[in-house]
């Protein structure tokens, strides 16, 4: 029997993500013909300024993060771990699509969440 709990947990993500989140796109280095697109949670000090506020607690993000569910960018886990450069998501931000390179991925939570530790990615 599911567990209503990660049901919710579910529900509460893809909510959060398509009322406040933004729109992503994968194509694997392995398989380039390959495009998985999602709705993400993103948190990135260059978009709207360093400070965040928690309650009564300030903290600085010190690079910008994406959080992501599964089944939502297949196989970006797996490329990722023990490499450091390869992977590549384009996420647009209020009409701008930026590109950042995917340094990190790390299950959180339910194990099913992903965080994945984003360098932005300037043009030359």
């Amino acid at each position: 029997m599911p567990n209503i709990f990660d049901a919710m947990a579910s529900n509460v993500f893809r909510t959060t993500a398509q009322m406040m989140g933004y729109d992503a796109v994968w194509k694997p280095s392995a398989f380039p013909t390959n495009t998985f697109a999602a709705r993400v949670h993103l948190k990135d000090p260059n978009k709207n300024g360093d400070q965040y506020e928690m309650k009564e607690v300030d903290f600085t993000i010190k690079s910008p993060v994406m959080e992501y569910m599964e089944p939502d960018f297949p196989g970006l886990y797996e490329a990722v771990r023990g490499r450091t450069d390869g992977e590549f998501v384009s996420i647009n931000v209020s009409g701008t699509t930026r590109k950042y390179g995917v340094q990190d991925v790390a299950r959180i939570h339910d194990g099913r969440t992903f965080k994945a530790i984003l360098i932005p990615v300037t043009a030359e």
